[in-house]
């Protein structure tokens, strides 16, 4: 059995998710939030999220440059 190795654009998956019914803005916030922490855990090298508890908020982080962190999503630094 050969596995479909096709990629699915965002749109397509954001027409099938949005079919009108009261759950499809939960579900879209599901698959944002897994694509969101995808592109961090790929880019791991790059981006560094807010060491506060509860806080989303990540950023790009270069080592080199930045030497201070202010979390502009809940204030920290």
């Amino acid at each position: 059995m050969e596995l479909c190795k096709k990629e699915i654009s965002p749109n397509v998956i954001y027409d099938i998710l949005d079919d009108g019914e009261e759950e499809s803005e939960e579900l879209i916030k599901k698959y944002e939030k897994f694509n969101l922490q995808y592109f961090i855990n790929c880019n791991v090298k790059d981006v560094s999220c807010c060491p506060t508890a509860g806080c989303e908020y990540f950023f790009f982080y270069n080592p080199e440059t930045d030497n201070k962190f202010y979390c502009s999503s809940c204030k920290e630094r």
